[in-house]
């Protein structure tokens, strides 16, 4: 045993009392590696008929009354010890080979600083959305599907790899070391939404490798509220958004980070003004160039689709409602 812990599992709920338990029971009940793991529930309620069995089984409950997401990262991160840390959200569940399927990849990749693993949807009888699983076990077998290792020296390819879809989404299937936080602690403290790109952004502008697993070990709840802290307000993510161009400005040699954040800031423009949200002409007609210039250069079809977006919304916004239950997220 190693005299901190190597994995650090991070449960955080905020209001929501619904789900919490479960996503608890989901981080204990996954096979341990050889590694010693801590587990931690960042929450700012309690519970008197949950926490104490909780606290009997080694889970530490940490209060966290910060207002935004990043709080709660640097909250965990201050009162985790772990060379890795793990979030979870608290409607989330983790399957049982999780943890030794990530100790298998970082074995294999001494100088990982980012996972992210592939996840599936799921409802729960009390979900509006309907889904082919209702199933909220976190039992599976492993598939033994393919991972891939990046490093941001890998420049065009790597950031082609990035755009095709949002390889980042989901804060509960990304583990990242607590360097990669600790080093852009001055700006995701402050972020009052998208923790998952956060972290993504900010292992992209430090040294080491970020592994994409293809090996599906988590399972996201659907439901009518998809968030414990954030809302999709635009200006929220908006703020997130300048933050991140913050780290990015003051990281050297972050071209991808720099490339693929300019990218994501274009298919958020044309995505708020599909849904309504209010973007000048002026805004949505620059954020098409953009999108333009990155499927010449790129080469992703996913791009030729918010543009087409963009330019209903320039020509017939009447139309939009009827395309919105067609979208994809970001």
């Amino acid at each position: 045993m190693t005299s901190s812990p190597t994995l650090g599992v991070i449960v955080t709920a905020f209001d929501r009392r619904t789900y919490f338990a479960q996503a608890v029971e989901s981080v204990l009940g996954a096979d341990v590696g050889p590694n010693f793991t801590e587990y931690l529930l960042v929450r700012n309620f309690e519970d008197a008929v949950v926490d104490p069995e909780l606290v009997k089984r080694g889970v530490r409950i940490v209060p966290d009354t910060s207002p935004d997401v990043g709080g709660t990262l640097y909250c965990a991160l201050d009162h985790c010890d772990a060379e890795y840390l793990a979030f979870v959200d608290d409607d989330d569940l983790v399957l049982s080979h999780r943890w030794k399927r990530f100790e298998e990849i970082r074995a294999l990749v001494p100088d990982l600083t980012y996972y992210h693993n592939a996840y599936e949807m799921f409802s729960d009888p009390a979900s509006v959305t309907p889904s082919r699983s209702g199933n909220v076990s976190a039992r599976a077998a492993p598939s033994g599907r393919p991972w891939s290792r990046w490093r941001v020296a890998d420049g065009e390819p790597f950031l082609r790899f990035l755009a095709d879809k949002s390889w980042e989404r989901n804060i509960s299937s990304t583990i990242v070391h607590r360097r990669v936080l600790e080093r852009a602690r001055d700006e995701l403290s402050a972020i009052p939404a998208m923790s998952d790109t956060a972290t993504l952004i900010a292992a992209i502008t430090s040294p080491g490798s970020l592994v994409f697993d293809h090996e599906v070990t988590t399972r996201v709840r659907r439901h009518q509220r998809n968030v414990s802290k954030t809302t999709r307000n635009t200006r929220q993510r908006d703020l997130s958004l300048d933050l991140f161009a913050r780290l990015v400005a003051r990281s050297s040699g972050a071209d991808v980070a720099r490339d693929y954040l300019e990218l994501r800031r274009a298919r958020e423009a044309v995505y708020n003004c599909t849904f309504g949200r209010a973007r000048s002409p002026a805004e949505l007609r620059a954020a098409m160039r953009i999108l333009q210039r990155y499927w010449k250069r790129l080469r992703r079809w996913r791009d030729i689709g918010f543009i087409g977006l963009g330019a209903v919304a320039l020509a017939a916004p009447a139309a939009l409602p009827a395309l919105r239950p067609l979208l994809v997220p970001r």
